[in-house]
Formats: C-alpha cells, sequence, structure tokens
C-alpha cells in the first residue's frame, strides 16, 4: 500500500482493515505509522538485496564474477517494485529525515558490490589502490545508473536478456579496463581487451 498509494495517502486505519490488527499492535511495534514505514523500507530494500548476497562467485576469475552480479544489478534496475521504492524514498526523504539515517546505517547494493570487489582485491584481480567502495560505485554506475533513469523517465522499456547480457559485458569490459590489474613493466595497451 505504501509503494502503490505513497506514505501521506496510506492511513492507519486502511492498513488495519487490509492487514488485520490493531493500532495499539503498531504503536507497540512500530512506534507509530513512521515506524512501520521505517520497517517496511528496510525490509523491502534487504529483500531486492537478497539475490545479490546469495550469489556464489567464489573461484570466479573478475571478468565472470563481474559479469554475474552486473546482470543481477541491471535485472534490479527494471524491477518494478524496486522503482516503486525508489520513487517513494525520493517523494518522502526529505519529509522522514530518519529514512536518510536509516539508509547510511544499512546495508545497500554499494556495501553487498564492495564486498566482492574487496574479495576480488585479495585474490590479486582487482587493483588495490583504489577503495573497494569505491571501484564499486563506479561499477554500479557503469551498470545500473543510466539504464535506470531512462526507464524510470519512461525513456526505454525492459530490454530482451540478450540485449540485457550485452550491455552488462560492455559495463564489466569498461570497469575493468579502469579497475584491472596492471601488468609490471608494461604500459596498458588500449586494443588488448578488445
Amino acid at each position: 500500500m505504501f509503494l502503490s498509494h505513497g506514505y501521506e495517502a496510506t492511513s492507519l486505519d486502511t492498513l488495519i482493515a487490509r492487514a488485520g490488527g490493531s493500532r495499539r499492535n503498531i504503536y507497540d511495534r512500530f512506534g507509530g505509522k513512521e515506524g512501520l514505514f521505517k520497517e517496511v523500507v528496510s525490509q523491502l530494500c534487504a529483500n531486492f538485496l537478497r539475490p545479490l548476497e546469495e550469489l556464489d562467485v567464489q573461484g570466479q576469475d573478475p571478468k565472470t564474477a563481474l559479469s554475474l552480479f552486473g546482470r543481477r544489478v541491471f535485472e534490479g534496475a527494471f524491477d518494478p517494485r524496486g522503482n516503486a521504492l525508489l520513487r517513494l524514498l525520493i517523494a518522502e526523504g526529505h519529509r522522514i529525515p530518519a529514512l536518510a539515517q536509516m539508509r547510511a546505517e544499512s546495508k545497500n547494493l554499494i556495501d553487498v558490490v564492495s564486498d566482492l570487489i574487496g574479495k576480488l582485491q585479495s585474490g590479486g584481480g582487482l587493483r588495490t589502490d583504489v577503495p573497494a567502495a569505491d571501484l564499486a560505485e563506479q561499477f554500479v554506475n557503469l551498470v545500473m545508473s543510466g539504464p535506470k533513469l531512462h526507464f524510470l523517465l519512461g525513456m526505454t522499456t525492459v530490454p530482451t536478456p540478450e540485449s540485457a547480457a550485452r550491455f552488462v559485458d560492455r559495463a564489466v569490459e569498461t570497469f575493468l579496463n579502469g579497475a584491472g590489474v596492471k601488468e609490471r613493466g608494461r604500459a596498458p595497451n588500449p586494443k588488448r581487451r578488445r
């Protein structure tokens, strides 16, 4: 209901009529509507991250691991509930400042990708002179930010699996050209990875 109607238009009475319980339940457990809303946002965010957290890339080379992660991240850019949540957070963030604090304190997409990149750095597959969190943000921007913005603005439709895979493969290649480990004693060859 929050995703469909927004925070302000969703009343406690309507929520109770649909889900059961009572005002007392909500106030005892969540402290009121705002607390319930923050819990809903927290649970939705955790649900969106779960497929990425469960992705097993143990023993994979950086290109394969990042491609698997990238495809999952890209798919998330077009998830209707995820986009409804993003719109809701943008609309309500100024009204409920605690949302921004909650998001800062909870695990997010950059954290999950940063964990992967940290493992790839430890294994020698990615450069270590740039923090994993910075590389993670760049990777997510390459894979998701443009397509998601175009989709939210109605400039594109959900891509086919084939076009999505091509886009992610190009993004991974671009990322690795900037974040890959350079061979000692050799200048980077821009044609090498084409």
